[in-house]
């Protein structure tokens, strides 16, 4: 079989100009057995739960999601799962990831999103600021990406929190959310694996 280099080198000259992609520094980002490296240490055991769901985003039967229930009683509470990484002032970041809500969805003013908290230290237990994208899903029981959000992490970043959050506006109640492929990494977007061959 005969193969056209000429095509190979056009597709690695296209290849070698594009912009640099984000690394996703994310650990367990696709939930395939577990919620290790991730924690609710935000919020108490009255207000969030925790588990695995099996239901992936990708449909891949030995994979899966990153279930998180808001189970706090008064108004207008939001409640995370978090996890926290090394960060760098000045560079761009990169987050985003997709998010399913069970029906009968959000109501009016819910939300259920994936944001970063800019942290001064490595432990990321101070804090500098929130970077919040105001999406959520529009639709019910269905799979959303959440369009990747590119900031500058601010003067005295040592740390970044990637969130996965669930606000519930009304009192009682539970409002849950999944979440998978969570991603945030230095760089304008986020990495995109593709299999490809030449003839």
């Amino acid at each position: 079989m005969k193969h056209d280099y000429r095509k190979s080198l056009a597709l690695f000259a296209a290849l070698a100009a594009a912009p640099a992609s984000a690394q996703n520094i994310a650990i367990n980002f696709d939930f395939n057995n577990d919620l290790d490296s991730w924690n609710a240490s935000e919020n108490s055991a009255t207000e969030i739960s925790t588990v695995w769901n099996s239901l992936d985003a990708n449909g891949a039967s030995n994979s899966g999601s990153a279930q998180v229930n808001n189970i706090t009683s008064g108004p207008n509470n939001g409640v995370t799962l978090v996890q926290c990484l090394p960060a760098t002032a000045g560079l761009t970041y990169s987050f985003g990831g997709k998010i399913r809500v069970p029906a009968p969805g959000l109501g009016a003013n819910d939300v259920a999103t994936i944001d970063a908290y800019w942290t001064n230290d490595a432990s990321c237990l101070g804090n500098l600021s929130l970077e919040t994208t105001g999406f959520s899903p529009a639709a019910a029981d269905t799979w959303v990406t959440q369009p990747p959000t590119q900031v500058v992490a601010p003067a005295g970043t040592n740390g970044v929190k990637i969130r996965a959050r669930v606000t519930k506006f009304n009192a009682g109640g539970t409002l849950t959310a999944l979440f998978d492929d969570v991603y945030l990494g230095p760089g304008t977007f986020p990495v995109t694996l593709q299999r490809f061959s030449v003839d």
